[in-house]
């Protein structure tokens, strides 16, 4: 995704021409927000997880009993 990005982006912003070093550096930088994003979504998404499991699965255990 990170790559198709960089290149929707030097073909309509740039006009088709970059230099490698340059184009680089946008595609290292469209991955790592892509990276960046979906780490922020999978640590939201196990924290709701952790909080559904408590409420529903392990509200009815008695921890003194363990």
């Amino acid at each position: 995704m990170g790559a198709n990005s960089a290149n929707n982006d030097l073909n309509t912003a740039m006009g088709g021409w970059m230099d490698s070093e340059s184009f680089l550096v946008i595609q290292n930088g469209y991955i790592f927000s892509y990276l960046l994003v979906g780490g922020i979504f999978l640590l939201v998404g196990l924290l709701f997880f952790c909080i559904f499991l408590y409420k529903f699965l392990l509200k009815d255990i008695d921890l003194d009993k363990l």
